[in-house]
């Protein structure tokens, strides 16, 4: 880590100040997902050349989402409600210098998508939606205590040039590409900005299985009856022997 940190001294402020006011890199830029994936930590580091707040944001693959209310009647739960949400990242992790609601531009963020309540998540009728909405706000609570959203101030400075911040991506991320964004804001404004992919990918067994369940759905199905039904028939023959 020190070899990479000096590495950055030498090298980092240069290229920011001949090019942009701020540049960013990732330790890897790929990740594989396998049966033993327990979840990873990517650095991101880098430096800026001009003094201000960083905020690095890590969006995954979009997706439509339809969430239902449920509540209990005469002690059977029935569906009372349900809204589909669209333009839902899978994954959103917010990692800054400081809250990223003390930066003093509102405006700028909602249309940047950053912090809570600027998701930028649509409804049926494509109006924006933020967690004063009852099925938005179920939706991030299930991403959040899952690990699939974080907002946290964990970007670190070494002097006044570079910084870091460690990503986590967690066990339950699907696969698609990831865009990590760096944005460097001076007085509410913003100077700078710089995106870098992160490719995620199943492989083996588990690349196997997710293509099988997406490309032969009806097979898929009959194949979990199929080995349920068998499992079910094994456990009652080991059971009467016993």
């Amino acid at each position: 880590m020190k070899r990479i940190l000096l590495a950055l001294a030498i090298f980092l402020p240069l290229s920011a100040q001949a090019a942009h006011p701020i540049v960013a890199d990732l330790a890897m830029r790929g990740i594989e997902i396998d049966t033993s994936f327990t979840g990873i930590d990517i650095l991101l580091f880098g430096a800026r050349d001009e003094a201000g707040d960083v905020v690095v944001v890590v969006r995954g693959p979009k997706r439509d989402y339809v969430v239902r209310k449920k509540e209990r009647t005469m002690g059977i739960w029935m569906t009372r409600g349900q809204k589909k949400l669209s333009d839902v990242s899978s994954f959103y992790a917010v990692s800054s210098s400081r809250p990223v609601a003390r930066i003093d531009n509102g405006y700028l963020l909602t249309a940047l998508g950053l912090g809570a309540d600027n998701w930028g998540w649509r409804g049926e009728k494509s109006e924006r939606l933020n967690k004063n909405d009852d099925f938005a706000e179920a939706l991030y609570r299930i991403k959040k205590e899952t690990g699939l959203y974080a907002e946290e101030e964990k970007v670190s400075f070494w002097g006044d040039t570079l910084f870091r911040t460690n990503l986590r991506f967690p066990a339950n991320i699907e696969g698609g590409t990831y865009l990590a964004e760096v944005y460097l804001f001076s007085g509410g404004r913003l100077v700078s900005v710089q995106s870098t992919p992160i490719h995620v990918k199943k492989i083996g067994f588990e690349a196997f299985t997710y293509e099988f369940a997406h490309e032969h759905a009806v097979l898929y199905g009959l194949s979990a009856i199929f080995l349920a039904l068998f499992a079910g028939w094994l456990a009652s023959v080991v059971f009467r022997r016993a």
